[in-house]
């Protein structure tokens, strides 16, 4: 883990993941912003540099700054297989940029803060090896589209804590490949899928392919169950 506290230690990582000072093929890379040490635009997180460094297959980031909307494609694939956005600030839709990543096997956002948006979209296309994707206490997220074609072979997929969020995105029919899904979410996001009675909600019909369905109550709403429910 790299503590970041001035402008500088960032170039000085990259340089070195960029140099022939070191042998590593796979490196496994964690950031944590200290945020009371550094400027607004100290916190940003050179994407590009970072994404295109050919040994950099984990990136975890804490408390960092991304400003997706300004990123040009990259014009090489990267390597970049596992990545973790905690407590960020982004600007932009992350899935636009990340969904392009065609090594991107596993991706996680938690506590994740939209500054400019309510909406994630994932295209036709994105994501094509992803196989793990968590979203975990997104505050601001209301509304998630997945367009068919998107993420052909997403096993897992763990819905956490988006209180806005209004419903299960209806492509996620389309992923045919989807074997697990656990779901954290509020009561009323919940009956969607299990209505009263045990029976199928509204949403169900979008997922009744996935052999494993998890719903899981939140702790602190009264009357909520503390146990997982498996549909299937």
């Amino acid at each position: 883990m790299v503590c970041i506290r001035e402008k500088n230690e960032v170039s000085e990582i990259l340089n070195y993941l960029n140099s022939k000072q070191h042998n590593l093929r796979e490196v496994q890379l964690d950031i944590r912003y200290v945020v009371f040490k550094l400027k607004e635009e100290e916190k940003i997180v050179p994407i590009k540099d970072f994404f295109t460094c050919l040994s950099l297959h984990q990136f975890s980031v804490y408390r960092g700054k991304f400003e997706f909307q300004k990123v040009e494609p990259l014009l090489f694939p990267s390597n970049l297989n596992d990545l973790s956005l905690l407590a960020c600030e982004i600007q932009g839709d992350p899935m636009d940029f990340l969904g392009k990543l065609s090594n991107l096997k596993k991706l996680r956002l938690h506590s994740a803060d939209l500054v400019d948006r309510k909406m994630l979209i994932c295209d036709a296309n994105a994501f094509p090896k992803l196989l793990s994707l968590t979203l975990d206490s997104v505050p601001k997220l209301e509304s998630w589209v997945v367009v068919k074609g998107s993420m052909p072979n997403l096993s897992g997929l763990a819905i956490s804590g988006c209180l806005k969020l209004e419903m299960i995105p209806d492509g996620l029919r389309y992923v045919t490949t989807l074997k697990k899904l656990d779901i954290w979410m509020p009561k009323k996001f919940n009956k969607r899928i299990r209505g009263p009675d045990n029976r199928e909600g509204v949403d169900y019909d979008k997922i009744s392919h996935v052999p494993l369905i998890s719903l899981h109550a939140l702790p602190w709403e009264p009357d909520s169950e503390s146990s997982a429910i498996s549909i299937n």
